[in-house]
């Protein structure tokens, strides 16, 4: 039988706590995710940071070239922008030290 009302029909009160509830619970997991990504070891790198002077006609590809040759290229150069902050490549100069990495049979012989 259906009962026709001039007045609304409002939710009862379970029907909020119950949101209230699914809405902490989501809240919870997703504080308990981010702390359990958060404390996961990052795995270490296989290179180590070095410092390099820069000379005449360095550029930062056959830096990455010369000191990281196990590793692409563009990953080394990546890595050489984050770790100096600031560094513009168009205006390395001769005399810049440089924090780069080292991988393998890098040297820093050209």
């Amino acid at each position: 039988m259906i009962v026709r009302t001039s007045r609304p029909v409002l939710p009862q009160q379970g029907d909020y706590s119950r949101a209230i509830d699914t809405v902490a619970l989501i809240a919870v997991g997703i504080v308990f995710v981010s702390a359990v990504l958060w404390v996961v070891p990052q795995p270490k790198p296989e290179y180590e940071m070095i410092e390099v002077v820069v000379r005449p006609g360095d550029t930062l590809w056959g830096l990455a070239r010369q000191y990281a040759p196990d590793m692409d290229p563009r990953e080394a150069v990546y890595i050489i922008r984050g770790a100096n902050d600031g560094l513009d490549p168009g205006r390395l100069q001769p005399g810049d030290v440089l924090l780069i990495p080292m991988t393998g049979e890098g040297n820093g012989t050209p």
